[in-house]
């Protein structure tokens, strides 16, 4: 039976990203959320659980300071430490998972801070980067001939996998990527049904960005009007009876415990 992690980044971020994910939650797909603890707005996480309790809370986890990132490993480790105690402090107990906004992960010493952070409170779970194209055979084949330099990109994602995994950390089998086929937007519910319709067996993770346009998401990213319609395809009733049809299960990582 295939199974489906559906996590939805950024809450925290704004009310407008948090209204966005709830409503996901109660009539849509999602079932792990990641908190950005430096953002005022993530004291609503400590309502989550108690709502919730079907939900995972990860911590996504985010640096600001460029510079910080070139700096010293220590710095960092110290920066995302500070950043889980804020986690726990907010919800009662240490993440379930870990994750980077923008992508702050692929930074070879970010992820050897966070990992050591992680195995210090004992998270147990991360964003797998072993990436799988939703498409048949030959569509990946062409887009990795024409992209050469992806099929480099992915082939080391699955080996930062494994080497996460080594460290202790488990992730999902496959993170679904959609640049592929014409499916690459999220805010796209033919995207999501094309998933759907060839997600392969295993744990699948597939993360969105959910949420409502308001004046501080504008003042903290660019991809702001493309979130509302997240929301409206998550929790499109097309999409949850496809997923029921095709026998696909959604979890959360607490399920994976």
């Amino acid at each position: 039976m295939p199974r489906l992690l559906v996590d939805a980044d950024d809450f925290g971020m704004s009310p407008g990203v948090n209204k966005g994910i709830i409503k996901a939650i109660q009539h849509g797909i999602v079932r792990n959320t990641g908190v950005m603890v430096n953002y005022e707005h993530a004291n609503d996480a400590r309502f989550l659980l108690r709502e919730y309790p079907y939900v995972s809370l990860g911590i996504h986890f985010c640096i600001e300071d460029q510079q910080m990132i070139w700096g010293p490993i220590q710095k960092i480790e110290q920066e995302l430490d500070a950043q889980v105690q804020r986690f726990i402090s907010l919800v009662g107990s240490p993440p379930t998972y870990f994750n980077g906004h923008r992508n702050i992960l692929r930074y070879p010493r970010v992820l050897l801070a966070a990992l050591r952070v992680a195995k210090r409170w004992r998270i147990p779970f991360t964003r797998s980067f072993n990436l799988y194209l939703p498409a048949d055979r030959l569509t990946r084949f062409n887009y990795y001939v024409h992209h050469p330099q992806r099929a480099i990109k992915h082939l080391m994602g699955k080996l930062v996998t494994q080497y996460m995994h080594l460290y202790g950390v488990r992730t999902a089998d496959r993170q679904i990527f959609l640049d592929p086929a014409n499916y690459s937007k999220k805010s796209s519910l033919e995207t999501w049904l094309h998933i759907i319709e060839i997600l392969p067996e295993g744990i699948n993770e597939i993360y969105c960005h959910p949420g409502y346009p308001d004046e501080s998401l504008a003042q903290y990213a660019t991809y702001v009007r493309e979130r509302e319609i997240e929301v409206e395809v998550l929790t499109c009733p097309e999409l949850r009876q496809a997923i029921k049809d095709k026998g696909i299960q959604l979890i959360s990582f607490k399920d994976l415990l």
